[in-house]
This record gives structure tokens, sequence and C-alpha cells, in this order.
């Protein structure tokens, strides 16, 4: 077990240091610095981590940012089981799940984020839904969801793209 003395760096209480913690790696987050952020964020979860749960979420961020998707899909599933309406979750874990080509995994996440959040999907869930169908082989699925991306942000380049190739290979 970690002594709440150990999170005594600036002779603060073990609560008010972890707050510095915890801010130290939203900013090294916001910054790229994504392997300093996952060593604060690591110290925030020893430090509580039923009470600070939103830790296992930026955490799994910084993973996802540096390639590791396994780590991050851990994450975001101890925020899940803290949190179990939290969308974000479900989505980057989809997102996630598409990396390592979990397709049906994926589907299952950001369709649970869109059941939880119909109102906030932004583009990006219907984009990855699609990366996942187009992965399962179902091309009208992912043109479909390519399509509702476009409808949700119209600049989605990368969705445009994909939504051409899936037209390609079925001849359009």
């Amino acid at each position: 077990t970690i002594s709440l003395l150990s999170f005594g760096l600036w002779g603060q209480t073990a609560e008010e240091d972890f707050h510095k913690y915890w801010d130290m790696g939203i900013a090294k987050y916001s910054s790229k610095d994504y392997k300093g952020a996952i060593d604060d964020f690591n110290k925030v979860i020893e430090f509580n981590p039923r009470k600070y749960a939103d830790a296992y979420y930026h955490r799994g961020d910084c993973k996802a940012e540096i390639g590791d998707y396994k780590g991050a899909i851990e994450d975001y599933t101890k925020k899940i089981e803290s949190a179990p309406n939290h969308s974000n979750s479900y989505s980057s874990r989809g997102g996630c799940k598409v990396k390592i080509g979990d397709y049906k995994g994926a589907i299952e996440d950001i369709n649970k984020a869109i059941e939880l959040s119909p109102k906030y999907v932004s583009s990006k869930e219907y984009y990855t839904r699609g990366l996942a169908k187009e992965g399962l082989k179902d091309t009208l699925g992912a043109i479909e969801d390519y399509t509702k991306a476009i409808e949700k942000n119209a600049d989605y380049s990368k969705a445009y793209f994909s939504r051409g190739l899936c037209n390609i290979k079925l001849g359009n």
C-alpha cells in the first residue's frame, strides 16, 4: 500500500497533492507528453482508484495516443465499471477495438455510446463504426455510417475518402 505521506511533494495534504498530480496529468496530456501524463494519472489512481476513476479514462486516452490500445481498453473498461453511463468511455474503447481488429466489440461499444448520448453523437462515432463495419466486410453498412459522419461534419475528409473507397469496392 502507498502511504499518504508519499504524496507530500509540496508539504501539503495528500488530497492537495492528489490535485497537483491530476492537474499535471491534464497539462502533460494537453502538451502531448503522454508518458508523463500516464505517470501522473498512475499516482492519482494509486491515491484512490474508486474515487478518482476519471483518471482511468484520461490514462486510457494517453495509452491510445501512444498506441497501447489493449492498455487503453483496460482503462476504459475500468472507467465503465465505475460509471456505466459514461458514453465517451464506450466511444473511445470502441475506437481502440477497431485498432486491434475487434470489430464486433467496437460496434457494440459505439452503439452503446450512441444509445447513452444520442444528442451528443459526433461524426467520430459514426466514422469509427463505419471502419468496424468495413472490417467485417459490411460495405453497405460502412457507407451508411460514413454518410452519417459526413452529415454531422461536412468537412470530415476521412469519411468522404472511406466512403469513396467503399463505393469503388461496390463498383459504384
